[in-house]
Formats: structure tokens, sequence, C-alpha cells
């Protein structure tokens, strides 16, 4: 049951202001908005104190996270608001529930709420039943701004529109076409080198190094440099698609500290597009992006020194006291030439007290884990048993969480028709406001539910993607492992890394014996013993 109903003081109204990039073509300019709160206030017999004026400039009515009216909030809480002045109830909020919520809910019996341009009075029936139809048409107006916005930017990405005035490396503006590009032949061929370098496990820096040591030319001779190669392996006008509207402008930039210019918006992606011809596949770029995220460091996972150390085990290898092991040369006594081996990082720094591992010589190391890996992924008939393991089920589990997802896609549709047929009753009177209030928010509720358990398929059908495309991976250094003698250690490195978990190398003093620890990643063939 509602509070008491309170009469307003004069000298605690408070004015509220929103505005945002979404109200530009309606005239509600902030100080549009403040004269009208100003005048109204003044019309009243009331007085207009500054401490009572909020503001937020530059913020989203799709929610209340908003810095003003947290102020604001708390003040009402506090009773030291008696009645709150909008030019728009949308200034709120646009969403129903939000504005029904905070006006009828936390506001009832605390505050009143008036506005400026429309007839709101919150203390009688017939007004909070006016007070529902404006805010469900505030609620339907932002939903057709959205949809207009997404569809035009869709529109023009479709028309061919170049979605940025500079072509990017592989591509030249072609006259032809609004927007469109065209291949430039010697820029493509280095675009492809880029992925392909990628999917033999190197990484950006390394590309880096090697297109700077090729003297490969960029623009304007400038040199390469690792972000220019991160933006290019994610960049996907390489297979064709057009990306508009990656980011939009930030309407608090130079009005607030430390705001960035831009903020990054949900973009529209037009697949084929037509206007950009792809200069390499869908599985290459995909493999890609797979490649990427493995070389991402984890919990034990092998160091970044494995795609930089010129020598096979350095970043992968580790002694059985947790430090990694590193290759040194070691001069031989009583004989010409020198020696690599591999000695424990942890002996280096700690000495003896932490780990008595001896060095390993480097050669006879290299040779066994070399055999071992062969032996369990070489050969036509392991590779095959390995590959049957890693994928079956994963059509079957695909279709299954496929399925899943159209179920509840139409259970949600079902409760839109269901949430527009209650506004429709509503606004013909068929129903009263607290039935409405009821109903929504049992429709809001299930559809909820409903979106969370959409959530975790879309992380199960991205888990199913990944497994699909980690086939695609396995298949690759599968055929690279044929081709072991050819690989240069950079790429045996990689190899190796895909394959192995962890491995464990120590010598005891004085033993010729290596005890090794070899974990693979996944659970390859048998292999007879």
């Amino acid at each position: 049951m509602s509070a008491p109903l309170k009469t307003i003081d004069g000298r605690k109204v408070a004015i509220y202001i929103r505005w945002s990039t979404d109200d530009q073509g309606d005239g509600t300019t902030l100080e549009v908005q403040l004269a009208g709160c100003q005048h109204y206030v003044l019309s009243q017999g009331w007085q207009v104190t500054e401490d009572l004026t909020f503001i937020d400039d530059g913020y989203t009515g799709g929610n209340t996270e908003r810095p003003a009216l947290a102020r604001l909030r708390k003040l009402v809480n506090l009773g030291k608001v008696d009645c709150v002045v909008v030019f728009k109830v949308d200034r709120l909020s646009r969403s129903v529930i939000d504005t029904v919520n905070l006006v009828l809910g936390e506001w009832d019996g605390r505050t009143f709420l008036k506005s400026a341009r429309e007839p709101i009075d919150t203390t009688t029936a017939m007004g909070k039943q006016f007070f529902y139809m404006l805010v469900s048409y505030a609620e339907w107006e932002r939903s057709v701004i959205r949809e207009r916005t997404v569809s035009g930017r869709r529109r023009r990405a479709e028309q061919g529109y170049k979605p940025s005035a500079i072509a990017p490396y592989g591509y030249r503006h072609s006259g032809s076409k609004k927007g469109a590009l065209e291949i430039a032949p010697t820029e493509a061929e280095v675009v492809r080198e880029i992925f392909r370098l990628c999917n033999t496990g190197l990484g950006a820096k390394a590309i880096t190094n090697h297109l700077n040591e090729q003297r490969t030319p960029y623009h304007n001779g400038a040199l390469w440099n690792d972000k220019t190669v991160l933006y290019m392996l994610q960049n996907r006008a390489y297979v064709g698609d057009m990306v508009y509207g990656k980011t939009t402008r930030n309407p608090r930039y130079g009005k607030e500290p430390g705001e960035p210019a831009l903020l990054r918006a949900a973009p529209v992606v037009v697949e084929n597009s037509g206007f950009i011809p792809p200069i390499i596949s869908r599985e290459a770029f995909s493999l890609a992006q797979e490649m990427r995220q493995r070389r991402l460091k984890g919990p034990g996972k092998p160091s970044g020194r494995a795609n930089s150390s010129g020598y096979l085990l350095s970043g992968i290898a580790r002694c059985r006291c947790g430090y990694g092991l590193f290759a040194k040369e070691q001069y031989r006594r009583n004989s010409q030439g020198s020696a690599y081996t591999y000695i424990c990082i942890g002996k280096r720094i700690q000495g003896t007290s932490l780990c008595d591992c001896a060095p390993i010589p480097m050669a006879e190391l290299d040779a066994e884990i070399e055999r071992r890996v062969k032996e369990r992924f070489g050969g036509a008939t392991a590779q095959a048993t390995f590959l049957r393991r890693i994928t079956v089920g994963h059509t079957q589990e695909r279709r299954l969480r496929d399925a899943e997802w159209a179920e509840v896609d139409r259970q949600l549709r079902e409760l839109e028709e269901q949430a527009k047929k209650v506004r429709r009753d509503y606004r013909a009177d068929r129903i009263s406001a607290e039935t409405y209030r009821d109903l929504n928010d049992e429709i809001m509720k299930e559809a909820t539910q409903l979106g969370e358990q959409r959530l975790g398929l879309k992380a199960a059908i991205a888990e199913c993607l990944a497994k699909e495309h980690g086939s695609l991976q396995v298949r690759e250094q599968l055929r690279r492992l044929d081709q072991w003698a050819l690989l240069q250690v950079t790429e045996k490195k990689n190899v190796l890394r895909f394959f192995v978990d962890r491995l464990v190398a120590y010598r005891a003093p004085g033993d010729k014996v290596i005890d090794i620890d070899l974990a693979w990643v996944s659970a390859g063939p048998e292999v007879p013993t």
C-alpha cells in the first residue's frame, strides 16, 4: 500500500535533466530542458535551487546508471526532495520497467513527479494511468530509433559506402563504385604471407621482425610494427566482409577528464559484401584467430620464449623444481669446440640449495622429444585415429545446441507477442494499471530467464565452433609434423607447443640418464610400448 500523500515544500523541489546523442533531432537540448523546467518551477510558485538541479549530460536513457540521478535518488530516500521536475518523462528513463519501478516503486510516498511538457500528476489514479501510457510510448520510441539506426548503418554498408577514407593495406579504392575496393597485387601477397606466418605459429612481433628483415615495403617506406600486424590479422575486410560502425562519438569527450573521443559500438557486418574482393580464405582467417588465442599465456602453459628463442625447447621445457630450462653454450675441457646444454634457471638464480639439476645435453634431449612426438602423432594410422577421437560428437552436439537455440527463440517471440497484447489491452482500457504492471513483470521475468538460457547456449555453440576450428589446427600441425625435417626451428617449436602440455626434464649430478615427464595437450592415439 502506498504511503500517505504529502505536501510539496517549494524549497525542496529538484530539477532533473538528461541529454544524449539520441536527442539531437528533436530539439530537446540541455539548455532547452533546463529553461523549460526552471520556468515550470517558478510558475508553480516554487524555488529554483542550484543544489537541487541535477544534470546528466551525455548519458543514455537505456538504464538508470547515471551519476546525477544517483545523487538525486539518495536525496529522495533521505526525505530532502518533495517533488522532481523533468522536461519530459523519458528523461528519467526510456525503459517502462525502470521508470515505473523508480516513480511508483522507490519514490512512491516519498516524492512526486512533475513534467514541464506533459500533464504528469502521480498523486491521482488518473494521473498514474496516464503516466503508464507515456512511459510505454517512450520505450516504443526508443526501440524505433534503435532499429532505424541499425538498419540505416546496414543499408549504407550494403550500398557500398566505404567505412573508412583510407583503404586497408592490400587494397586501393576503386573508381567504379562508391566505397568499393580493389586488390593491390603486391601488397596482397604481403597480406597472405602475414596470415601464413601466423598460421605456422609465429606471433605478431616475430612476424614484424621477419617483414623488416626482408625489407618488405610498408606505406611511405615506414617500418612494420606489431600493432599494425595485429590489426591486420583481425581485419575482416581480407575475407570480403564490410564492417561499419565499430566506434561512435563519445558525448562526454572534453566534458570530463580522461574520456576518450570514441567509444566501441556494436558494428554492422555485411558478409561477402561484393564491394571488397577477398584476399585470403575464411578458413585461413579463422585459423589465424585460433592461433592468436592459443599463443596467449595461461596457467601451466609455455612461456613467450617458446616463439622467440632460437633453441627447440627453450620456453617449453621445465626443470622438476618448477623453473624453466634455458640454453647455454659450454666449452669442453681438454678438447676443442663447445656443446650446448639446457640449464635450470632456478639453480642459476638460487644455487644448489634449491635445485641440483646437472646440465642436460641439448642434442640428446631434443632428439628424444622429437622421437616421442613422431612416435605418438606420426604416421597415417596414428593421425587418422587422433583426428577421429577429437572430432567425434562435434556434429551431434552442434545440432542439439542449434535445436535448443531455435526453441528459446520461439519462446521469446511468443513472449514478445504476449507483451504487445498486454500493452494493447491496457491502452484500450481492458485491464487496469495494476493488472498491466503484474502481467508485464511476469513476462519480463520469464524473458530474463530465457535470456540467461540463451546466453548459456551461445557460449555452448561458441565452444562447438571452437572445437570445429580446433580440428583445422590439428590437421595443419599434423601436416607440419610430416614435414619436420624441412621446418625452421621456430616452426618446430610451435608444433611442439600445439601437442605438448607439459615437459619436465631433469638429470641428477653424475648421472647420464635424463628423467623426462611428458604430458600431451589432448589424448592422442595409443602407441604400443
